[in-house]
This record gives C-alpha cells, structure tokens and sequence, in this order.
C-alpha cells in the first residue's frame, strides 16, 4: 500500500489514531519490559557480588584461624589446655 504524503501515511485511511496508539503502546510495553529485565539483572549481579564478597572472606577467615571453627578450638583449649599440656598432665 502505498500513500501519496506523509500525512495520507500518519492518518492511514482515518485508522491513523488507532494504528499509531496502537504501535505506541506496543513498543512503550516492550521498552518497559526491558528496563524492568535490565534494573533486575543489575540487583541479582548485585546480590550475587556481595554474597560472592561474603564467602571469599569467610574463607580467608577460615584459613586464617580466625573462622568459627578456630574459635570454637580456642575455647576448648582454654578449658582443657592445649593437647601438649593434656598429655604431660597424664604421663605425670
């Protein structure tokens, strides 16, 4: 179909108002879905950085001694001494 002006095109046989709202709401709705995925994505990457943050440094602490499990040593030893001092108290 071909139109002889622009404005024959814009008013598309008096459709016009009804075409171009049409294809305005069509890609305002894609544009919008869109800018949702983006903002999403931006969060999970966000949130997957910040955990990644976490467990890196969980693990630094772990290796460092610092970690639960050290702590948990720790008091055991300052309750029972350490595993040198237990075994002299029983050689003695």
């Amino acid at each position: 179909m071909a139109f002889d002006s622009l404005a024959e095109l814009l008013a598309m046989g008096r459709h016009g108002p009804y075409v171009w709202s049409a294809w305005g709401i069509s890609l305002g709705l894609l544009g919008l879905s869109l800018l949702l995925v983006w903002r999403e994505s931006r969060q999970v990457r966000r949130m997957l950085r910040r955990q990644l943050k976490r467990e890196v440094a969980a693990q630094s602490e772990w290796a460092e001694g610092t970690g639960a499990g050290a702590v948990s040593r720790k008091l055991n030893e300052s309750r029972d001494g350490s595993a040198a001092e237990r075994v002299e108290k029983n050689e003695s």
